[in-house]
């Protein structure tokens, strides 16, 4: 699937392991946030040639493992790197070749269907994005002071993520007054009013 709201470019772990290459990775935790709140777990980033014919480049990939009807998105970074101009209404792609010409990719209309079909099940399913996340305190002495982490990362990658964001968690801002030195050019609150007008009570 080509995604142009797509900052990263993304593969699923199932395609990493057909290929053979899941030794090549070292597993982390990292959080992706999608448009519509919805997170996801990136275990790695991998580098694979990526054929576009007669194109061939490198693209990075991040790896996550999180259901999805597709294999594979090519975001904005594929699409800047092939110099690639995308078409809605036409269903195409169209990238310069090095030393002249025009290359074109078309879309696969069938499978399109097949992605409507998935995409209208997981609706009837009814997923929702506080499913995938879950509460840890930050600071014991405040429990009210919270934040959320990934419910489907590994017991490890959670231990790993909460000893982070407990260690670092005096970067959080709570209220107003937990954040004193930001310069009022950078942020603050007017209320646009003409001074010279009698309040009305």
């Amino acid at each position: 699937m080509v995604d142009n709201g797509s900052v990263v470019n993304l593969l699923q772990l199932s395609v990493i392991q057909k290929m053979g290459l899941e030794s090549t990775i070292i597993r982390r935790a990292e959080v992706l946030t999608g448009f519509n709140g919805h997170t996801s777990t990136a275990i790695d980033h991998i580098t694979l040639d990526v054929k576009t014919p007669p194109v061939v480049s490198k693209q990075t990939f991040t790896i996550v493992s999180d259901p999805s009807p597709y294999n594979g998105i090519l975001g904005r970074p594929s699409l800047i790197k092939l110099d690639a101009v995308t078409s809605v209404k036409y269903q195409k792609i169209r990238f310069r070749i090095p030393g002249g010409g025009v290359g074109e990719i078309k879309s696969d209309q069938q499978l399109q269907q097949v992605d409507r079909e998935d995409g209208a099940q997981a609706d009837k399913i009814g997923w929702k994005p506080e499913e995938d996340a879950e509460d840890i305190i930050l600071d014991p002495q405040q429990p009210e002071k919270t934040a959320k982490i990934g419910s489907r990362l590994s017991p490890d990658e959670k231990e790993e993520l909460t000893i982070f964001l407990r260690k670092n968690r005096d970067i959080f801002a709570w209220s107003p007054s937990d954040m004193p030195g930001i310069d009022p050019k950078v942020a603050c609150h007017k209320l646009h009013v003409d001074p010279t007008a009698k309040p009305v009570i």
